[in-house]
């Protein structure tokens, strides 16, 4: 049997280990806030970086322009036969010329223009009663006491407390899930053969306050025929054959100790953005991909009146008439 220094010696080193692992995930933590203001910039940086280049197109362009009047090819003040330039002053001719036209379109596919957002916050307080509660009125998860809704579709959250839980994901599909939303579709003001496409992210509050975030960007794109039954999505959704890998990977009671759980609450925040099928028309409605056609015109040639008169009057050219001035 061991004797009690050696325990106190086996306690002393657990208690050690654990002021080290605190210490740990102290650093974990604000390296993971800096890896998250890094992918901030990032997404900064390609904003910044689309912007130039249309800057540079548009500048592209205008160089093209300037090329165009520099040469005398284009320009509110091109050489013509009504207007000619320096070097056609005193030589008599006779031009009958159609000038080519320049023409310059700009044109933008706005396809962010359907999409609309939404952000639904839920608390789960009791946590630790969770399991007991679903026990008692036979449900396998909780959900949200109300739903958020985005165009034709409505979003209702969910929390399964067992990781291998048979719940629906899909139609006629089911699965495991600890934390996630289902999608409900009112058919009444889509067809359910379209497809919508859904960008989620999910974030978990902290003890702190501070929200950070589960899992990556996740994007799904189905015809609402399949969202529109029990369709089921988050960061840790599964098939049938493998368990949900929980909260930031903790099972529920071991999230229940952790960071992630404040005063028996659970906190999460979950970021929605619905893009639905707009087809193909050009319209201006706010739902419609518009994409800008260029303007129909017709092509008017300049008038040549002016020079054929003038070559009645140079050289008789298609004229019998004579004039007489003083008997000349």
């Amino acid at each position: 049997m061991a004797t009690a220094a050696t325990i106190r010696q086996e306690l002393e080193q657990i208690n050690a280990s654990i002021e080290q692992e605190n210490q740990t995930q102290m650093q974990l933590s604000q390296e993971l806030d800096e890896a998250t203001e890094r992918q901030r910039l990032r997404r900064e940086v390609d904003a910044a970086k689309e912007s130039l280049a249309i800057v540079r197109g548009q500048n592209s362009a205008f160089r093209w322009s300037r090329a165009n009047v520099d040469n005398d090819a284009g320009g509110i003040h091109k050489p013509n036969a009504q207007n000619p330039g320096p070097q056609d002053q005193g030589r008599k001719q006779t031009l009958n010329v159609r000038e080519g036209r320049h023409s310059q379109t700009k044109m933008e596919a706005n396809c962010k223009k359907a999409v609309s957002t939404a952000t639904m916050e839920w608390k789960i307080t009791g946590m630790s009663w969770l399991k007991e509660a679903l026990d008692q009125t036979g449900d396998s998860y909780a959900w949200t006491t109300q739903t958020v809704s985005v165009g034709s579709s409505n979003f209702e959250g969910r929390y399964c407390p067992w990781p291998l839980e048979d719940i629906w994901t899909a139609k006629h599909e089911q699965g495991h899930a600890t934390l996630g939303v289902s999608v409900d579709v009112d058919f009444s003001q889509c067809d359910n053969h379209q497809k919508s496409v859904i960008r989620h992210r999910f974030y978990i509050m902290r003890q702190d306050g501070q929200y950070v975030q589960w899992g990556q960007e996740g994007q799904v794109c189905e015809t609402n025929n399949n969202l529109g039954d029990d369709f089921l999505f988050g960061p840790d959704v599964t098939s049938t054959s493998q368990a949900a890998s929980g909260v930031f990977g903790f099972s529920h009671d071991a999230l229940l100790q952790s960071e992630w759980v404040s005063n028996d609450t659970l906190t999460v925040k979950v970021e929605l953005e619905v893009r639905p099928f707009t087809g193909y028309s050009d319209s201006s409605s706010s739902s419609t991909l518009v994409l800008p056609k260029p303007k129909q015109s017709i092509e008017v040639p300049e008038a040549t009146i002016s020079s054929k008169f003038l070559s009645l009057f140079e050289g008789e050219k298609c004229t019998d008439v004579t004039f007489n001035v003083k008997g000349e």
